[in-house]
């Protein structure tokens, strides 16, 4: 098999009958392209003779054709029946984002078949999808990641991770199975919720010695993530890749782009809490020093669905108009609401009216009506929010209320199902950035197949940010300031989320850690211009 960009060449076509030609990147000079052929190891045996993730070279239009990339494979087996077909994706990269993308399936037959014609006789034997991943024009519109992590589904409950870093490719089987990648992902979260919102939390009470014991518990638990995902078999793909992240780590402030494939779009990971570090054998090691081997203080980290990248994603900063719409949605009962307020009409003011604020909605109904027609280039929610634990949480810690999930303003309740049954009169028209900043009771289940992050992308937001686990009021409130000020300076969503992280990394700042509950989905690189503030 081979990928190459021909002047007269002619592209296979889709399900549709339609041809897909590249289109012309503008591209004065030659310019580097990766290729990522991500082929199901279910399907085919690969020769040794050549990597999966390798470069051609594109040449200006009018100039030629490209270098060729090849992979030589071998289908493992017959297809059974016409839905039985083998599957190849290829993937294309400039500064190292994911630009292009293409599946192919194919029938395979019987080696030595005298005539090559489908056995279910079907008028494709060989079927394309294509996906132009994001709205860029010129490849000079495309941010740079620094690395990109695919996420199959290698069937049985289990995964299968490829990563494309400094021009080599990893690829292994995650040996866990779902179930006990969720038993450590709640443990970590239990942690981080008992330094949130637990009475007895060193934090409420800044006790220097115990905030220190629980902050090397949380990086332990975050190493273990760490062995989980990468070390759970020497000199397997997945452990060697490990070993080069350690010695070759992602500089600080990179972005890191995971790519849901739709057949793993169940699959929940909080990058965030990924821990690298070297663990202290020095119990004086000071926090600030552990807390910096997290991934969640050192990267921006963006994860979405492929089909999300192909139908949202933006390239080029949002250009603004009069004013930046910012919906503003308040428990006004909550500790720190008259300070919120305060925030949001600093905002304001201080961005000269550029930046429009609502007074604030603390009405579940008015909030209804608000996403049934909706302009706002942000939304944001300081409430109370309430998640119903999966199956897999049930198991792990019992849920002893029957409460539906929903987000609870000073007068009502909106319910997540109410929402989801009147999904087709939500209209957010400008694909805005929601911020969930839900305290106390909120639980945030950063899976994409349920809850009110994966509704939010459903319905057009072009990122969402949301809490891994309950959030006290107290941190809230001074990472929103932080983050809003970053943000809307025009630096990158993700950028400004690292940014808000980071500025608690001080010596006794004891709210540090619960940076990390903030996870990002959807677009790292959005920003705005000119800037608001």
């Amino acid at each position: 098999m081979w990928i190459a960009a021909e002047a007269e060449g002619k592209p296979i076509e889709d399900e549709k009958g339609e041809r897909h030609p590249i289109r012309d990147p503008e591209n004065k000079e030659d310019v580097p392209i990766y290729v990522l052929f991500d082929a199901s190891p279910d399907d085919f045996e690969l020769s040794n003779e050549n990597t999966q993730l390798q470069v051609i070279t594109l040449p200006p239009a009018g100039k030629g054709d490209s270098t060729k990339a090849c992979l030589k494979l071998r289908p493992k087996r017959v297809s059974s029946s016409e839905r039985d077909l083998a599957t190849v994706a290829v993937h294309f990269f400039y500064n190292f984002s994911a630009v292009e993308s293409v599946e192919i399936k194919a029938e395979v037959l019987e080696e030595g078949d005298d005539l090559p014609l489908s056995h279910f006789y079907l008028s494709m034997p060989i079927k394309a999808t294509y996906r132009k991943l994001g709205d860029w024009v010129q490849l000079e519109d495309v941010d740079r990641r620094e690395m990109t992590i695919f996420v199959n589904s290698s069937g049985n409950d289990r995964y299968q991770l490829t990563f494309a870093y400094g021009g080599l490719e990893y690829k292994g089987a995650l040996r866990l199975t779902k179930q006990e990648l969720e038993d450590i992902i709640l443990e970590i979260r239990e942690k981080l919720e008992y330094l949130a919102v637990d009475q007895n939390s060193p934090i409420k009470h800044r006790k220097r010695y115990a905030f220190k014991t629980h902050v090397h518990e949380l990086a332990e638990l975050g190493g273990i993530l760490w062995v989980k995902l990468f070390e759970s078999e020497e000199n397997k793909s997945l452990w060697q890749t490990s070993q080069f992240l350690k010695q070759f780590p992602v500089e600080t402030g990179g972005t890191i782009q995971v790519i849901i494939k739709p057949d793993a779009a169940g699959f929940m990971f909080p990058w965030n809490l990924l821990y690298d570090g070297e663990f202290p054998l020095d119990s004086k090691a000071v926090p600030e020093d552990i807390l910096e081997g997290f991934w969640g203080m050192r990267y921006c980290i963006e994860q979405a669905p492929l089909d999300r990248m192909e139908r949202k994603w933006r390239c080029k900063p949002v250009q603004l108009g009069e004013h930046l719409m910012l919906s503003f949605m308040l428990k006004k009962d909550l500790p720190n609401a008259d300070a919120q307020k305060r925030l949001m009409a600093d905002l304001a003011q201080r961005s000269q009216h550029k930046i429009a604020v609502n007074e604030p909605i603390i009405n579940a109904d008015a909030c209804f009506n608000l996403l049934r027609d909706n302009d706002s280039d942000i939304l944001y929610f300081y409430s109370r929010g309430y998640t119903r634990r999966r199956r897999a949480d049930i198991a792990f810690k019992p849920d002893t209320t029957r409460e539906k999930s929903h987000i609870e303003l000073s007068e009502g309740k909106l319910y997540l199902r109410q929402l989801e049954l009147s999904k087709r009169q939500i209209a957010l028209r400008k694909e805005p950035v929601v911020i969930l900043n839900m305290c106390e009771s909120a639980q945030i289940t950063p899976s994409l197949s349920e809850g009110f992050i994966p509704f939010f992308l459903e319905q057009g937001a072009v990122a969402v940010v949301g809490t891994e686990c309950a959030m006290t009021t107290d941190f809230a409130h001074p990472f929103a300031e932080a983050f809003f000020e970053s943000f809307l300076r025009g630096n990158p969503l993700g950028r400004a989320l690292l940014t808000a992280r980071r500025k608690f990394l001080q010596p006794d700042e004891f709210m540090a850690p619960l940076g990390l509950a903030y996870a990002l989905y959807g677009l790292a690189t959005l920003r705005y211009k000119p800037s608001p503030l």
